[in-house]
């Protein structure tokens, strides 16, 4: 017994130092990607040169889109004071957060499910799983790897009854993402199912801070009045599940460009990116089979069942966390899905491992087999995406070209707070790279500078 309790305490650092090192790899080229997009906006409203100013980060602002103060602001502020616009510094913090985030989810599962293996395998999933590309990417979205981080504890401290603590990090999490909101629900869902509903009181201030939050955000800053933020329940967003549906299974943000009807991808791209569709198809196929279709047909046979009071859990979870973006069919994109992804293998881990068990008692093999299976299938759809987003994805191309143009511009001889036009190649690319005026304006600490989109040949610093 002692020696099989040593055996696991050295099994952790060995696991939790492979999955570093499986993360580093998948991501490292993310963490010298460069500034782009709205991250120039995020400096551009972090500005504070007095502690009043700082404090006002933290009250509306309806120039503001989003209300992410511990979010957007405070990081996007400390960066720029610390390490000017070096994106070393940022990327490290987010490649951290990301990791803490995957020891709470080892740390979640081992308190829900009581199983050390599913607890590793849950964190390595999550951990390595292709959603997370954005948000290393593109810094703007480091809200949406922090916002987790609150919730889990926010998660962990309420499984422990230690509800203070737990209060806490809900309200933290609803000043970095708005995404928390819906923790609420899920709480409720587990005190009801698992803790018999006694001192429902616990909720109230759950309940209380959360309605208050959503009152805040609709009278100070309601979603912008856009295509993009336009409520729709229709077929919209039934395609909108199916995309969400993919992308938990590593399959690019790009596929849903190229559905052509509900089942049938564009001819055109299958021919140009052969390899990688057939390869997203394959890895689907084996994930379907092994986490849902073989243990469906051994329910059939009534080798294994599923807990009413889990599968109602995980449901009420994992559609919770696709409330908030599930009828917005135009803004779409696969960073909103860590919360409802842990949803699902909430669900599909426990049932997993029943699998195993049954199988394995007719052929031991099966016990290590189906997760070698699991493991070598993810990580190969994880990669191959990588490999395709590095030919196709928008992050790394408007990250490249955010950088050529800024430091063309920070080699020119013009002072801090000066005047200055920029000319620059009127392709949208360079729009979206640079955020319209912000990258300028940030770089050179002045609103005077401006850049004009043109081929025109005007006066002004051609880059």
């Amino acid at each position: 017994m002692i020696v099989r309790k040593l055996a696991k305490i050295k099994e952790q650092p060995i696991f939790f130092l492979v999955l570093v090192f499986t993360v580093l790899i998948i991501y490292f080229p993310a963490l010298n990607s460069y500034f782009f997009q709205d991250d120039w906006y995020s400096f551009s409203i972090s500005q504070a040169k007095s502690l009043r100013q700082f404090l006002d980060f933290f009250l509306p602002n309806k120039n503001v889109v989003y209300y992410r103060p511990l979010g957007m602001q405070i990081p996007f502020f400390l960066q720029q004071t610390l390490f000017d616009l070096n994106p070393v510094p940022f990327k490290i913090l987010a490649l951290l957060t990301h990791l803490l985030n995957a020891f709470l989810v080892y740390s979640l599962f081992k308190k829900l499910i009581k199983s050390d293996l599913d607890a590793q395998l849950a964190a390595f999933l999550y951990a390595t799983s292709a959603i997370h590309y954005i948000p290393f990417y593109w810094s703007a979205t480091y809200a949406f790897i922090l916002g987790l981080t609150f919730t889990l504890l926010s998660l962990l401290f309420f499984i422990g009854e230690k509800y203070f603590r737990a209060i806490l990090c809900f309200v933290l999490g609803l000043l970095t993402f708005e995404i928390i909101a819906v923790l609420p629900a899920i709480l409720l869902a587990f005190h009801l199912l698992f803790k018999t509903g006694k001192y429902f009181r616990i909720l109230i201030p759950y309940f209380l801070i959360s309605g208050l939050y959503l009152i805040f955000r609709f009278l100070f800053q309601p979603p912008p009045q856009i295509p993009e933020y336009r409520f729709s329940l229709n077929l919209n967003t039934l395609l909108n599940l199916k995309y969400y549906f993919l992308w938990i299974f590593n399959w690019p943000e790009e596929m849903k460009n190229q559905f052509v009807s509900f089942f049938f991808v564009n001819p055109l791209f299958i021919k140009d990116f052969r390899f990688y569709y057939y390869s997203f198809i394959i890895s689907l196929s084996i994930n379907l089979s092994i986490f849902i279709l073989l243990p469906l047909i051994l329910m059939l046979f009534g080798k294994i069942r599923i807990a009413a009071g889990n599968l109602i859990f995980t449901a009420v979870w994992t559609f919770s966390a696709m409330l908030p973006v599930i009828f917005f069919p135009l803004h779409t994109f696969p960073y909103y899905l860590p919360l409802a992804f842990l949803g699902l293998l909430l669900f599909l881990l426990p049932l997993f491992r029943r699998t195993i068990s049954c199988l394995a008692k007719k052929l031991i093999l099966f016990k290590w087999l189906l997760p070698a299976i699991i493991i070598i299938n993810w990580l190969w759809s994880v990669f191959v995406l990588m490999d395709f987003n590095a030919k196709i994805h928008w992050a790394p191309r408007r990250s490249n070209l955010s950088r050529l143009y800024v430091e063309k511009a920070g080699k020119l001889n013009i002072p801090q707070g000066g005047i200055a036009a920029f000319i620059v190649n009127p392709d949208p690319e360079n729009r979206f790279a640079l955020n319209n005026q912000d990258a300028f304006y940030v770089l050179f600490a002045s609103p005077k500078v401006q850049t004009i989109y043109t081929d025109k040949n005007l006066p002004g610093y051609r880059l």
